[in-house]
């Protein structure tokens, strides 16, 4: 089933270089994007090794007003799926790969089920960006490098001792690999997006481009940042002990 029903510009030439909430040559990641693909001759292999830099970092819940700014993205080495989508868009970018924001929107109780649920908390659907790649002449999405290899293997753990397709924010169908050749998902299983209710947004440069064009899908709400503040300290020592179960 193609999930992906939403009309986007689909010309490589509009998601590249800068835009809203884009800055690559104001990242300070050109040394590092141009530094790990300088061997690669293709997009695609340019596209997989900035893709594994990004998977191998630790996810965490990160800081709501912080974690998509550009100027920010060379100083942090952990994030959570709104910072490495942003990251990786920026990477792209920087090494001429072009790139985009494409956002869903998920079934929250399942997907975060068996954490604390700060969505429903926050009073807002579930809605995340994937990052979609130009490479060999069409778009590819993925998600896979959210949760760190160790993370994703606790979750899969979890919920095949659970019983469950999904829950901890994470798939059971879902991978933390992609060869930049097809897409790849770990939130929701590529093949039935609509046991997940997924729904296509539409594409973005960045969150404050999506909250732009799209400001009843994702909003900052006071609730949400209270949300935050309070619990998200507690969420990721959730997540910390998920990581040591066997």
């Amino acid at each position: 089933m193609n999930w992906k029903t939403a009309t986007c510009n689909d010309s490589p030439d509009a998601w590249l270089g800068e835009a809203e909430g884009i800055d690559p040559a104001g990242s300070g990641l050109h040394a590092l994007a141009k530094g790990m693909t300088g061997a690669c001759t293709q997009a695609q292999e340019r596209a997989r090794v900035l893709f594994e830099h990004v998977a191998q970092m630790r996810f965490v819940v990160s800081d709501l007003d912080t974690r998509c700014v550009p100027s920010l993205l060379a100083h942090a080495g952990e994030g959570d799926g709104f910072f490495k989508t942003t990251l990786l868009v920026h990477l792209l970018r920087l090494v001429e790969v072009p790139a985009r924001m494409r956002w869903v929107q998920i079934e929250s109780s399942l997907l975060t089920r068996g954490l604390w649920d700060f969505v429903r908390l926050a009073g807002q659907a579930f809605v995340y960006p994937l990052t979609e790649a130009f490479i060999d002449g069409r778009w590819i999405c993925t998600d896979a490098y959210t949760m760190d290899a160790p993370l994703l293997a606790a979750v899969h753990r979890t919920l095949d001792r659970r019983g469950w397709d999904s829950g901890f924010m994470a798939h059971r169908a879902g991978t933390g690999q992609w060869d930049a050749r097809s897409d790849a998902y770990q939130r929701f299983d590529g093949a039935d997006p609509a046991a997940m209710q997924v729904q296509d947004l539409g594409c973005a440069h960045s969150l404050a481009d999506f909250t732009r064009r799209h400001p009843h899908r994702f909003r900052v709400t006071g609730a949400m940042r209270l949300a935050f503040v309070s619990q998200a300290e507690h969420f990721n020592q959730e997540l910390g002990q998920l990581r040591l179960t066997q």
